[in-house]
């Protein structure tokens, strides 16, 4: 859940347009819903297939689940 807040694109305007509670269930109900992966990969680009195959693997042996993004 941590990876989710700490990569919330313009998270730095969250507390001022006092949308804390909100974000938070965003990221809850975003948790719940998917799988969260933590890749890491050697900085070198003779791995890129490596790491492209896995995360094609990994993404097709997760379950699919209903869509819960919401707005408010």
């Amino acid at each position: 859940m941590g990876a989710l807040i700490a990569n919330t694109f313009r998270g730095q305007f969250v507390t001022p347009m006092g949308r804390q509670a909100a974000h938070w269930r965003q990221c809850l109900d975003l948790f719940n819903a998917v799988g969260v992966h933590r890749l890491v990969r050697p900085r070198v680009l003779d791995r890129l297939a490596e790491a492209s195959d896995l995360v094609e693997r990994l993404s097709r042996d997760m379950p699919r689940r209903g869509h819960v993004y919401s707005s408010t």
